[in-house]
């Protein structure tokens, strides 16, 4: 299963060194969402210890959004990297 953690979408482990599988796929995936929808994304999983929520809150409050319209949002983008990082695993690295 496709892990959409802070270190996962981080900006750092999208545009690091890692060159593994899955991190040449999630970069590909990455670069071929809408700016928005990835900026939305690596926002949302920046916000960190307890202002987590107060973040999140802003954000969805700079995007004219409810914190839970927020949320879809953001489980709509991660539904749509992981069509694209398994694409992508599947044309690079056939079983």
């Amino acid at each position: 299963m496709i892990s959409f953690d802070q270190a996962t979408v981080h900006r750092k482990a999208w545009r690091g060194p890692r060159r593994d599988p899955m991190g040449v796929c999630l970069e590909e995936a990455m670069d071929n969402i809408d700016t928005v929808e990835r900026e939305t994304l690596l926002e949302y999983h920046a916000a960190e210890g307890p202002g987590k929520a107060d973040e999140r809150l802003k954000l969805a409050l700079r995007l004219n959004v409810s914190i839970n319209n927020l949320r879809v949002i953001v489980l709509r983008v991660k539904k749509s990297l992981k069509t694209l990082i398994e694409r992508c695993l599947d044309r690079r690295y056939p079983a």
